[in-house]
């Protein structure tokens, strides 16, 4: 939540929009969800440079598997405070089809984001998801509020988050460490716990990145259930 600074930010926090400040990039995403029956994929656009301090992003994510289908269209600007403090906020259009949990509808959501920088080494994030909402069904748009903290050194990255559904009652804990092995590449580990659903798990990932291309494939593993998603995704900078 205190490092977002690729198309994650969509979803993790708005602000990180901002992190892209130099750059003009495509990104593009798969997703398997335990096996091929059941993916995702997404393809995203962060404009950091044409409205400087204003950057803004278009994110489309696409979602089949037996539990969910949905289409989600996602709309986000940032503001770029002397690169102390970010605010981003989106606005998201999101398509529920017809399948195991849920029945044909659509749904209008906001959220918005915070990051702040007071050191070089140190930064704060806080977001607010769907607190504008077309419908208050909880299982279509959750209310969630979180915070985050990340200690950014040369070679290493990491940072602890803590997000509530307040919509549920639910809180989950997040803690990741990125390591350069150099200035182009990185590996990433993470944990995470649902104490309300007693669900925990493990992420790992790598990254490689030059001036024009990026490469990305992560993998999520729950400790006690079977899910697992495998991801992989390129960017490109225009």
């Amino acid at each position: 939540m205190a490092i977002a600074d690729d198309q994650s930010a969509f979803n993790i926090n708005p602000a990180g929009i901002s992190r892209n400040s130099e750059y003009r990039r495509l990104y593009l995403n798969s997703r398997i969800y335990n096996d091929f029956k059941h993916w995702g994929l997404n393809a995203a656009l962060i404009d950091g440079i044409t409205e400087e301090p204003i950057q803004w992003g278009f994110l489309f994510d696409t979602t089949r598997t037996l539990a969910i289908k949905k289409e989600q269209y996602v709309f986000a600007s940032s503001y770029n405070w002397k690169n102390y403090v970010l605010i981003g906020t989106t606005a998201k259009f999101t398509q529920f089809n017809r399948s195991l949990n849920y029945t044909p509808t659509w749904l209008f959501a906001t959220d918005a984001g915070l990051l702040f920088f007071p050191t070089d080494y140190l930064s704060f994030g806080a977001t607010l998801k769907n607190f504008i909402r077309s419908k208050t069904r909880s299982s279509l748009a959750p209310v969630f509020y979180g915070a985050g903290i990340a200690i950014n050194l040369q070679k290493l990255r990491a940072d602890l988050d803590i997000e509530r559904n307040e919509s549920d009652k639910e809180s989950v804990f997040r803690g990741g460490v990125e390591f350069f092995l150099t200035p182009s590449v990185l590996i990433r580990g993470g944990y995470y716990q649902d104490r309300k659903r007693v669900d925990s798990g493990v992420t790992v990932g790598a990254s490689a990145q030059n001036d024009r291309v990026g490469f990305d494939i992560g993998f999520l593993d729950a400790i006690h259930s079977d899910y697992k998603v495998f991801s992989m995704g390129i960017s490109v900078t225009l």
